[in-house]
């Protein structure tokens, strides 16, 4: 079932890269799509809603975005496990400021839509759901053929990622400046927010203490990449909360590769490849 009401579009992978089948989102933030709730993502929200109450917690939420993930997976491997910049990618373009975990893709032969939703629950997406300081959830669906026998594939995707953003455009043209703006939630407090500009400078503006947080994005003359992380305090320990890159004088990635690359087996090999990554980076 698509977010938005628009027709499932998982990802193509071809060539060793993997490209979402919808549009990329035009910005971070709010939510900008809704899910298109099946019988199976009701129960699984019920299912949810109970385990949390139960254990003290909020409630985890439906996200548009997260079922846009959701969506771009429908294709994928149920035995493969994505690779974390694959998540981040996907996240991003979906408009998330912050990786989801790794999806659920699971087949089932079972009718019962009841079922389904409990083996769900049960599954390492439940216990991440239940486990998050502020989950949000999404799901897809689609009916499959296998012989004889249909079969109804499922994606589920939660995210944990306690901030609230105001929009952030996912690109800026060279010489734009912007507000970014937000919030932490789900407890957490005392934010710190870090930019680092296309030539390598890094700002990291005093926040005042609470959970509102301000900084300046700035898209000079040299086109590349700005990145922001935001971290925050929760229960006297700092974590990250989001981390995701504004595209500066250009257009964000369309695409992303399936494998890492081939990693050298020597321990000379390896030192030399480290320190070109770091450099590469560096640049």
């Amino acid at each position: 079932t698509p977010a938005g009401g628009a027709r499932a579009a998982p990802a193509e992978g071809k060539g060793g890269t993997f490209t979402p089948g919808r549009p990329a989102a035009e910005q971070y933030g709010p939510e900008g799509s809704s899910c298109r709730m099946s019988a199976t993502f009701r129960y699984v929200l019920d299912e949810l809603a109970t385990a949390a109450k139960q254990n003290g917690r909020a409630p985890p939420e439906a996200d548009g975005r997260v079922c846009a993930v959701a969506e771009s997976f429908l294709g994928w491997d149920p035995g493969t496990a994505a690779r974390p910049a694959v998540l981040a990618f996907v996240s991003h373009w979906s408009g998330l400021p912050a990786a989801v975990s790794t999806p659920i893709v699971a087949e089932f032969d079972v009718k019962d839509q009841r079922i389904v939703a409990e083996r769900i629950v049960q599954s390492a997406a439940g216990t991440a759901a239940l486990n998050a300081v502020h989950a949000r959830i999404g799901m897809a669906t689609k009916q499959m053929r296998k012989g004889k026998d249909t079969l109804t594939k499922v994606v589920i995707a939660v995210l944990d990622s306690p901030v609230q953003l105001d929009p952030v455009p996912r690109r800026l043209e060279r010489g734009q400046q912007i507000k970014l703006k937000g919030r932490l939630l789900g407890g957490a407090k005392d934010p710190k927010v870090y930019v680092s500009d296309p030539a390598g400078n890094l700002a990291a503006p005093e926040q005042p203490a609470g959970e509102a947080f301000e900084a300046t994005l700035a898209c000079g003359d040299r086109p590349g990449r700005i990145q922001v992380e935001i971290r925050g305090d929760l229960e006297g320990s700092s974590g990250l909360v989001a981390s995701f890159p504004v595209a500066c004088g250009q257009e964000p990635p369309g695409s992303v590769a399936l494998a890492a690359e081939p990693w050298p087996a020597d321990a000379a090999g390896a030192e030399r490849k480290i320190l070109e990554l770091v450099n590469a980076e560096r640049a």
